[in-house]
């Protein structure tokens, strides 16, 4: 994506944001995200991203498993259809970018 702040109406990214880059649909797969986060002492990771039902969601169960508290970013996560997104949102915690901006 040219655009990342595209994605999200609301949503900047910083150039002091850190970046992991994936590979794999599970994002911590392969990537250094575990140890990024770890170092940064996160204990909540907010979901957004491409593919709800694979890609998204595999992250979502492995940061589960690997001791984080994971949530989703209400209208943050696309799929080629839309009733994915719907189930995806449904059986996961979901959070709103207006809910994440008032607890800074």
């Amino acid at each position: 994506m040219d655009d990342p702040e595209a994605f999200v109406d609301g949503l900047r990214v910083a150039d002091s944001d850190i970046r992991v880059h994936k590979k794999e649909m599970n994002s911590f797969l392969g990537s250094d995200l575990f140890r990024v986060l770890r170092d940064a002492g996160a204990e909540c990771v907010v979901l957004v991203g491409l593919v709800a039902h694979l890609c998204v969601l595999s992250t979502y169960y492995c940061a589960f498993d690997l001791g984080f508290s994971p949530v989703i970013l209400e209208g943050a996560v696309a799929a080629t259809d839309e009733a994915n997104v719907e189930r995806v949102e449904a059986i996961c915690r979901t959070v709103t970018l207006e809910s994440l901006s008032k607890s800074r």
